[in-house]
């Protein structure tokens, strides 16, 4: 049980730094703002 609580903090330290990183380069670099919302853009446009 305790593999499980840990892997599942890990998990969310792990996104919350992959959401942060991306926000911080994307304020950085216009271009990679631009590839962030058109990647984002054809994930949710792709239905």
């Amino acid at each position: 049980m305790f593999m499980l609580r840990a892997f599942r903090v890990a998990l969310i330290l792990a996104t919350g730094f992959v959401i942060g990183l991306s926000f911080g380069v994307a304020e950085q670099s216009q271009q990679a703002k631009q590839w962030l919302s058109e990647s984002a853009g054809a994930v949710s446009g792709h239905s």
